[in-house]
């Protein structure tokens, strides 16, 4: 039986093709990346050329000076004058302060006397129990005095030399001689003054004055147990400062505590964020340096030049344990997908080290390779136009 199409019909579905033909060409035409992997975004990728990788432990830290003395007193007495300031450069033995000594003075001169007086006492004595002695042996000798009389005389020469050697009050005025002098207070050591607490007319107690050698800075830093292991003397450190701006001063691990950082009772401190503090030395100068500043510090554990890096996430793991990098090669008017065998090396958080016999300069390494396939066709992010 024949069919017949009625006129109706036939426009109803001349309709109906249009709408299948418009929706599965239609987004083509809008769109003539539509079903290739990256779309028209494109997907991130990276050149490949030879680079260096830097595995370093990032930290914070306060500058502080090589060789820093606290200079204070023992004496009692109130201070007569200060002869510096903060911020003054001053030589080993220059004069800080002085303290009133006045009536230290008379107790030295009244100890001078004393030593001089008994000193003169002593020695008078002394000759003259020496030639009691000496005439009691002629007299002994002659039969005119008994053993005894001797004896006693021997124990006399022997008192006297001993009270002769007797320096107590020579002792007691070297004593009082130190403390005069001391009152002179004197710098320790060359360097800056960079804390004065000595103020005329108070008694002078505690520390009176810091002088620090702001020449040879140090960093005292604190790491943590997670990456002690990993540092060690002698590795290279950049460090960076407000102070400075931008500025990489470069610096080297000195030493590493062996033991974590105590409390003020000397109880080590017991946390889930143990550190072990280090000192680092800073080998850069810089006037803009200052003691006390903040430093944030990047210390090398590990470092390899001229090598190929791509980011973590290039690198795709194989079922056999093997590791493959997908790269797009040129292919017409647009690019295809090429896996790449590689050997994987050295690791940051963000990059890792692969070589393989493939490898060249100019591949571009896809960033993340998600669920693509060898031979698929691919999209590439235009790169953003240098200002």
């Amino acid at each position: 039986m024949k069919v017949k199409f009625t006129k109706k019909k036939i426009i109803i579905g001349s309709i109906i093709l249009f709408l299948i033909l418009a929706f599965f060409i239609a987004p083509r035409l809008l769109n003539p990346n539509a079903g290739v992997a990256g779309g028209k975004d494109g997907l991130d990728y990276t050149v490949l050329a030879k680079s260096q990788l830097i595995d370093s432990v990032s930290v914070t830290g306060t500058i502080e000076s090589a060789k820093s003395e606290n200079v204070y007193t023992t004496l009692g007495y109130p201070v007569k004058s200060v002869s510096v300031a903060v911020g003054d450069n001053v030589k080993a033995g220059t004069l800080l302060a002085k303290l009133d000594t006045s009536s230290l003075s008379k107790d030295v001169e009244q100890a001078r006397y004393a030593a001089a007086a008994s000193e003169a006492t002593t020695k008078i004595q002394l000759e003259n129990a020496q030639s009691a002695y000496d005439s009691s042996k002629l007299s002994y000798g002659l039969g005119d005095i008994s053993q005894l009389d001797l004896q006693n005389a021997l124990n006399a020469l022997k008192i006297a030399q001993a009270n002769y050697n007797n320096k107590s009050t020579q002792m007691t005025l070297s004593k009082l001689q130190s403390q005069l002098n001391d009152a002179s207070i004197k710098a320790p050591i060359s360097g800056t003054v960079t804390m004065v607490n000595a103020t005329v007319g108070t008694p002078g107690s505690g520390v009176l004055f810091v002088v620090e050698d702001t020449s040879n800075l140090v960093i005292r830093t604190g790491i943590k147990e997670f990456d002690v292991g990993s540092i060690k003397a002698g590795q290279s450190v950049t460090v960076k400062t407000d102070g400075t701006g931008n500025k990489s001063l470069k610096a080297v691990v000195d030493s590493i505590s062996p033991a974590a950082q105590k409390s003020a009772t000397g109880q080590t401190v017991s946390s889930s964020n143990v550190e072990f503090e280090a000192k680092v030395i800073l080998l850069d100068k810089d006037p803009a340096l200052k003691i006390g500043m903040n430093a944030r510090l990047s210390i090398t554990i590990a470092e390899k030049k001229n090598i190929y890096t791509v980011p973590y996430d290039a690198v795709t793991q194989n079922p056999d344990g093997t590791s493959s990098i997908y790269v797009a090669e040129k292919s017409g008017n647009g690019y295809m997908v090429k896996v790449l065998p590689v050997t994987t090396g050295m690791q940051t958080d963000f990059n890792i080290e692969v070589s393989g016999a493939d490898l060249k300069d100019g591949l571009m390494v896809i960033s993340t390779p998600v669920s693509l396939k060898p031979g698929e066709a691919v999209n590439l992010k235009i790169p953003a136009p240098v200002k």
